[in-house]
Parts: structure tokens; sequence; C-alpha cells
């Protein structure tokens, strides 16, 4: 076998020197590093940190910081200010409220258009609550003049009522002790204690006597006479006394 001359072997020993071998089979990049490489540790990477936007800065301004000032140190004109203010607030307040009143006043006594007979509010809520009062004062009645009749009658009602009651609630009549002629015996002289009270039931006696010999027409109860004995006008839920009738 010849051998080649000497300057083409020269541009294949540059060739080969200049190109690196590779190796066919697959290295793992972790284990194997690249050639020609010292091992060396690696130094820490320090990153600069970002920097922020520039921004104009703006300092806190002093009224924040500072607590409102007192009215002591407002000059007097402005206090007299502020009273005036006050009392105006108070009295639109005032004007306020009674016009609110007047308009509702207004409005019950115009006349609406959509009630039926065209009259004033005001006179429709008066006859509605009449016949209210009325419905009432029957319902009532009834149960008033049951127990009335189970009492003994209106009669005797209006006697327990005009008769004084003493102060321990005993329902009999005290008999009068003042008239000196009737606490005298016979001889003028006083009588004693066991003579007062003979006398005072010889006194009970005849006024019982007097009772049952008197004829009273027994009262009748009506509508009228219970509201007379309620202290409720007549006139004021509609009751004619002279019809004894509602009006």
């Amino acid at each position: 076998m010849s051998t080649p001359p000497a300057p083409k072997r020269r541009r294949v020993d540059s060739v080969g020197i200049h190109k690196p071998f590779v190796s066919p089979l697959k290295r793992n990049p972790s284990t194997a590093g690249p050639p020609n490489q010292a091992t060396t540790t690696p130094k820490p990477v320090t990153r600069a940190a970002p920097q922020a936007p520039a921004t104009p800065y703006t300092p806190l301004r002093s009224s924040n910081l500072k607590t409102s000032t007192p009215l002591s140190h407002h000059s007097p004109e402005i206090l007299a200010a502020q009273t005036q203010v006050r009392a105006l607030e108070a009295q639109i307040r005032d004007l306020r409220s009674q016009n609110g009143i007047l308009t509702q006043a207004l409005d019950i006594t115009t006349v609406t258009p959509t009630s039926s007979h065209q009259q004033p509010r005001l006179l429709r809520l008066e006859e509605k609550w009449r016949k209210a009062s009325q419905q009432a004062a029957e319902e009532v009645f009834c149960d008033f003049a049951e127990k009335i009749r189970d009492n003994g009658g209106y009669t005797a009602f209006l006697k327990q009522q005009s008769r004084p009651k003493s102060f321990f609630g005993d329902e009999r009549e005290e008999v009068d002790e003042t008239n000196e002629e009737d606490w005298r015996d016979e001889e003028g002289d006083c009588l004693t204690e066991r003579g007062k009270r003979q006398r005072r039931c010889e006194i009970e006696d005849r006024a019982k006597k007097h009772e049952e010999e008197e004829v009273e027409e027994e009262e009748e109860l009506t509508l009228g006479s219970m509201l007379q004995v309620l202290n409720i006008p007549p006139d004021v839920i509609g009751w004619d006394t002279k019809t004894q009738a509602w009006k």
C-alpha cells in the first residue's frame, strides 16, 4: 500500500485536529458534561430588585392629621351666624309640620270626585263612625239589660245607685241621731244605750214599712237610659230621646 504524498497528509491531519470526535452513542446530559470543562463551583447569582415606578411623593396634609378646631376659636360673628342658622332650621321644621297638617285637613274637607254622593270626606267619616257606634251600643245594650233584669230591675238599680254607701260597704241606711227628740223618753230624759238600740230598730222598721207600702211604677230600661248611665251623650251617636230611636 502506497502512502499519500506529504501535502495531502497534512490536510487530513489538520481537518482531524480541528473537528472534535462525536460518539454515536447517546450520553446522559446530567452525568456527562462537555469535554475539556473544568469542574467549578457555581457562583450565586444576585438579581437586582425591580425598581418601583417613579411616582411623585405627596405628603399628608396637615388638615387630615389635626382635629377639628373648637368653636371657641371662631370669631363671635361666626358663632352668631351658626346660632341663627340653627334657629332657622328649627323654624323650617315646624313650618313643614304645620304645612303637612293643613294639607291633610284640606284633603279631608275637600270634595272627592270619586265619592258617590259628592260629600266631603270628613262628613263621610263622621257618618261611618256614627253607624259603628250605634251597632256597638246595640250589642252592649243586650248584655246590660240582661244584667239589670237579673239584679231586680231598672228601678232597683236606680235606687241602689242613688243610695249612699257607708265607708265599710254597709248598705243599710244610717239612722239620723242628730234629732234629740227621737232619742228621749216620754219624760224627756236621754235614752240609755239599750233604749237607743230599741229606738233605732223602731225607726228602721217604720222606714221599711213605708217602702213596702209605697207603690212605684217600674221604669222601662231603654237604650237611652243605658247611655245616660254610661255618661254618653245620646246626640253624639245619633239617639233621639223623644222618639226613642236612631235618627
